[in-house]
């Protein structure tokens, strides 16, 4: 394909500016971010027209296409039948409808993503700045919260949480694991040819602050993806192996310094732990789930949260609830569980209500089966798998040139923990999540079938 020409400097510079401000779109909020991605689309249209869906289809790509068009059709198909059903609220029906249509912005951000990194548009070194100074920020932010009770904006922490900038929404741990990576291990990439030494000890800094921020932040899950992230760096990148036992170390110490930094940070490191424990007690034995349940203890969350999907998705196993659909039809649910687990049916609803009937079953895959079906859930099982391949073995183990992809690595292992199957997670379908994991995976690819 031509390249377009360099003589347009402005356009390139003011998408690569939008792609910049992704890391502070994350901090501002939803608003912010979708802001973003509405001038991003709409200027990309606007400087290249339909030149943006000029680009190499692979066979991921067309697995992306398959994907959001079953999305959609779902959508229509389970509004529409839906509507016949009276009993069935109308704002959930036009909830559905209007997330199912509004998904598609995501399949533009990702094809648009593809067309600038193949036309070698995009900057990624401004995005990995960008990525450093707000990791640092949150960071920094969760340290003022946590000595001062507030952070620099006013916000307070939440209970045993240090949201910093995030306000009440507790996902500072989260954001950091997942910009930091890229600053992580490009630090010394970018450093090293001016000193080496110095790179290392502004790597080594860097991964205190962070380490440090997630671990304060009480987001337990981003905690233990931070240290397979790095692991996973380690994997890759042979030249970076014999300083695993430095940065394994210095992980250890932090958790040993931030376990007995506060009672509040301790008392964190062992509910996660006790959470862990009891839901192997739980799968393990009815009669100790029941006594759970009817005592109305806060330890069987976890348990319920993965469990609550079942239910859920036996109501319409192929094609799945539709998007937003989740709490609606656990809801629906209850008497089948009510009824296997022998419980007084009054207590029980409301305990049962309380515990299983959120927003969605907080894991990605969970979620997919109970809304999209068993179709949706093998369509994106094949859409991860195929980049895992284009990514990994096309460009790792089958050629000798991956050491000419570094900027890749990092790219390859943010994507592979954020798909990681056991991790707890938002909703795949908030507008955070979802451009997250379609801007990690337009790079991934872009990146793996780019020329060297």
């Amino acid at each position: 394909m031509k390249t377009i020409s360099n003589a347009i400097i402005t356009k390139n510079n003011f998408l690569n500016l939008l792609i910049t401000l992704i890391p502070l779109s994350f901090i501002v909020g939803n608003s912010a971010l979708n802001l973003n991605i509405l001038l991003f689309i709409l200027t990309s249209f606007y400087f290249y027209k339909f030149e943006i869906f000029k680009i190499n289809y692979f066979f991921v790509d067309k697995i992306v296409f398959i994907f959001f068009t079953y999305i959609f059709f779902n959508g229509v198909l389970v509004t529409t039948m839906s509507w016949g059903d009276m009993t069935r609220v109308e704002p959930y029906n036009l909830a559905t409808l209007e997330k199912t249509v509004l998904f598609g912005r995501f399949l533009l951000l990702y094809l648009i993503i593809r067309f600038l990194i193949e036309n070698n548009i995009l900057n990624l070194k401004m995005l990995f700045i960008s990525s450093t100074i707000f990791s640092i920020f949150v960071s920094l932010d969760i340290f003022y919260q946590f000595t001062f009770g507030k952070d620099i904006f006013g916000f307070p922490n939440y209970g045993r949480r240090f949201a910093g900038p995030f306000g009440d929404e507790l996902i500072a741990g989260g954001y950091i694991q997942r910009f930091s990576i890229f600053s992580l291990f490009l630090l010394p990439l970018f450093f090293s040819e001016i000193n080496k030494r110095n790179s290392i000890l502004l790597t080594l800094i860097f991964f205190i602050i962070v380490s440090f921020g997630i671990a304060i932040s009480g987001n337990r899950m981003p905690f233990v993806l931070f240290f397979l992230m790095i692991l996973l760096i380690f994997l890759f990148e042979k030249n970076l192996r014999k300083y695993l036992i430095y940065f394994v170390s210095l992980f250890i110490a932090i958790i040993l310094i931030t376990y007995n930094l506060s009672s509040t940070v301790k008392n964190n490191f062992n509910n996660f732990y006790g959470k862990a424990k009891t839901l192997v007690l739980v799968i393990a034995d009815e009669d100790y789930k029941k006594t759970l349940i009817m005592e109305d203890s806060p330890t069987l969350d976890y348990y319920q949260e993965f469990d609550s999907f079942y239910e859920t998705w036996l109501i319409n196993k192929y094609v799945g609830g539709g998007i937003k659909g989740f709490r609606y039809n656990c809801h629906k649910g209850f008497k089948n569980k009510i009824t296997k687990l022998k419980l007084d049916p009054v207590i029980a609803k409301e305990k049962l209500t309380e515990f299983n009937c959120n927003t969605h079953p907080h894991n990605y895959y969970l979620e997919i089966l109970t809304e999209l079906g068993v179709v949706g859930l093998f369509l994106i099982v094949v859409m991860f798998l195929s980049v895992i391949y284009t990514s990994l073995t096309k460009k790792y183990f089958l050629t000798s040139n991956f050491k000419s992809f570094k900027t890749l690595t990092p790219f390859i292992c943010v994507f592979l923990v954020e798909i990681f199957p056991l991790k707890s997670t938002g909703s795949f379908f908030t507008t955070g999540n979802a451009t997250f994991i379609f801007f990690i995976m337009a790079i991934t690819v872009a990146l793996s079938k780019q020329k060297i």
